[in-house]
């Protein structure tokens, strides 16, 4: 019964993959765990649902070459007292949920993003990760002292490339979504340079790059480039 809760009416062929179930200490509620890092809680009759727990990081990847069924929900647990349920993930994050509220409380994820790019700009190191995330850490200190990295940008977004100017004053990502994007990392500013299928996104159809200095080119599709303004 508690492996069908969250199906609704799909044929069984359409059915989630469930890897993680488990009980309130109390059994007065059933927890099932998803895809997409989500968890269904319920009383333990499976006729009212009392949650339904989706993280905004749902449907983010942390690892290019980590789909699919990295998101399931491995293992799944509520406190003694029914306040937070803990959730894990196949791909090894984990987050706490406060069921007052439903809002998740802790999160460890960052540790676990794959960094897909490193450029080092006048003693700066600037690295992108599979996260959509951009770091950089100012090496020329006069004090001697190390720097903590400083986060510049947070996309919520699934990136499987990325290249930094040479300036370091933007990044250019391709994203699973298929999108060829422009980021500014001075004032934040997208830029969409091109879309594309993402199954050519997957398949590395797509490219871009610099030629001189910040000059880039990019490839909106499979039979034409585009530098500046100009369309080969």
């Amino acid at each position: 019964r508690l492996s069908t809760l969250f199906q609704k009416d799909a044929p069984p062929e359409h059915w989630e993959l469930i890897r993680a179930v488990n009980f309130s200490n109390d059994s007065s509620m059933a927890l099932v765990g998803f895809y997409d890092r989500t968890v269904g809680v319920w009383d333990t009759t499976g006729e009212q649902l009392i949650a339904r727990l989706r993280p905004d990081n749902a449907e983010l990847y942390y690892s290019k070459d980590a789909w699919g069924r990295e998101s399931l929900v491995s293992s799944v647990a509520a406190s003694a007292d029914n306040r937070y349920v803990f959730v894990g993930c196949m791909d090894f994050t984990c987050s706490i949920w406060d069921l007052e509220i439903k809002e998740t409380v802790f999160t460890a994820t960052e540790y676990k993003e794959e960094i897909i790019c490193v450029c080092e700009v006048n003693d700066v190191i600037f690295w992108a990760t599979a996260g959509g995330a951009v770091w950089k850490e100012d090496r020329n200190n006069r004090q001697g002292r190390s720097n903590e990295p400083e986060k510049l940008l947070t996309t919520n977004e699934s990136w499987m490339e990325a290249k930094f100017a040479p300036s370091g004053n933007f990044v250019l990502a391709r994203t699973m979504a298929g999108e060829i994007q422009k980021r500014n990392l001075l004032t934040g500013e997208l830029e969409i340079l091109a879309s594309v299928r993402p199954t050519d996104t997957l398949e590395n159809r797509t490219a871009f790059g610099f030629i001189d200095g910040d000059n880039y080119f990019y490839t909106p599709t499979d039979d034409s480039i585009k530098l500046d303004d100009i369309t080969i």
